[in-house]
C-alpha cells in the first residue's frame, strides 16, 4: 500500500505563504499589482480566469489610486461664504 496523501500535505505546507491561493486572493484585493503578478507566476488557473481577475484588479487599483488622490478640501468648487463688500460711494461712516 502506497501512502501519498501524508506526503502531499507535507509538501503543501512547505510552500511559501505567498504561493497559496488564499494569500494570492487577499493580495489581489489589498495590493492588486502584487497579487496579479503572483497570480500569473504561481497559480495554475485557466488563462481566462487570470485575464478576468487581472482586469478586475486593475480597475480596483485604479479606483484606489483615484480615491486616495482626491482631496475634498482642494477640489471644493463652492462659492466663497464671505459676502462681497459693496462700496456705496459715501466713504467711511461713523457709527453713533
Amino acid at each position: 500500500m502506497i501512502r501519498t496523501s501524508g506526503r502531499k500535505r507535507h509538501v503543501e505546507n512547505e510552500r511559501p505563504w505567498f504561493t497559496k491561493q488564499r494569500w494570492i486572493l487577499l493580495l489581489l484585493v489589498l495590493l492588486p499589482p502584487i497579487g496579479a503578478l503572483l497570480m500569473w507566476m504561481v497559480t495554475r488557473w485557466t488563462p481566462m480566469t487570470k485575464i478576468v481577475l487581472s482586469v478586475v484588479a486593475a480597475l480596483w487599483c485604479g479606483a484606489l489610486v483615484i480615491g486616495l488622490s482626491t482631496n475634498p478640501e482642494t477640489h471644493d468648487r463652492s462659492p466663497d461664504p464671505v459676502a462681497p463688500i459693496v462700496d456705496d460711494g459715501r466713504g467711511p461712516q461713523s457709527s453713533p
